[in-house]
């Protein structure tokens, strides 16, 4: 996927998401998400901030246009033995949303925030990434994980 950038300077930026700029996610969400896909989405952005996961706003000239909400979650079985102290434990990452302003596609801004989640879990123990449908999968693909009935498995 070749990414084209504008002739004109534009700055891109990635920000966390805090409970301070939660209202922004709401925005976003409600205004790109299909009616329906999720129930209340009050609920879901106060969740989203609740999980300190890997939930970011991409800004383009400071204005919030897109997010990526990324939850954790590790499975019983994949903890590390209790003697292992400071031992990081396996888990799975959930992409519940990444959604752009359709006003600001193609810019590379969705691409951005997967880049910045791949960055932030480059060094931990990832085995899964469970995506939406529709998603495009080639960064998946190019960070080291394979499809495999759905779901993206890291590649050893």
């Amino acid at each position: 996927m070749t990414i084209v950038r504008p002739q004109k300077f534009f700055r891109s930026s990635i920000g966390d998401l805090t409970p301070n700029n939660v209202g922004q996610l709401k925005v976003i969400l409600e205004r790109e998400l299909p009616a329906g896909s999720v129930s209340d989405v009050e609920v879901f952005c106060k969740e989203a901030v609740a999980a300190e996961d890997l939930s970011r706003l991409a800004y383009f000239n400071d204005v919030p246009v897109g997010a990526v909400v990324c939850i954790k979650s590790v499975d019983a079985k994949d903890q590390p033995a209790k003697a292992q102290k400071n031992a990081v434990p396996i888990h799975s990452l959930s992409i519940a949303a990444l959604v752009v302003l359709k006003q600001y596609r193609n810019l590379g801004l969705e691409t951005l925030l997967l880049e910045s989640v791949f960055g932030e879990i480059a060094n931990e123990k990832t085995k899964a990434i469970h995506v939406l449908p529709g998603l495009e999968t080639s960064e998946f693909e190019r960070s080291g994980f394979e499809a495999k009935e759905g779901v993206f498995i890291r590649s050893t």
